[in-house]
């Protein structure tokens, strides 16, 4: 029986010298390595944020773009059509071969400006500008850059 009692789990010396290594041994280091997966994950998601917002930014901006690049070529093939009818009915009518100019909407704050000279047999153009339809007004702030002394 004391061979049961020393050697067994139930045995007092076994079980006496088990707590001991147990109290002996340090608790596994965790408050690191988690403090730092815890600061990486807060990274990574940062991360994450300011990529998702970056994309989200570069998609509006390229909507804009596509919208206003429409918006011209369409103008664009608007002039054209009325170029080409102002030239047939100028070829028509003597009173119509004169300079003058188109104007035609782009959106509603610009307008596409095409300028025209008559050659003799055609109209040439002169100018093909995108031009602001709205009112240009300065800032009524101003900044004293210079303090005199």
């Amino acid at each position: 029986m004391s061979a049961d009692t020393t050697s067994g789990p139930a045995g007092g010396s076994q079980q006496h010298s088990d707590n001991a290594s147990a109290v002996r041994q340090s608790p596994p280091a965790i408050g690191l390595s988690l403090l730092m997966v815890t600061f990486l994950i807060l990274c990574l998601f940062t991360f994450a944020a300011i990529s998702l917002r970056s994309a989200l930014n570069d998609r509006d901006t390229v909507a804009r773009y596509e919208e206003n690049t429409t918006a011209y070529y369409s103008a664009c093939n608007e002039a054209e059509q009325q170029l080409q009818d102002l030239t047939r009915r100028a070829q028509d009518d003597p009173a119509l071969q004169t300079d003058t100019a188109l104007r035609v909407a782009i959106d509603d704050d610009r307008s596409l400006e095409v300028t025209l000279t008559w050659t003799g047999s055609s109209f040439e153009v002169t100018a093909w500008q995108t031009v602001s339809d709205t009112e240009w007004s300065a800032d009524r702030q101003t900044l004293n850059l210079w303090i005199p002394d």
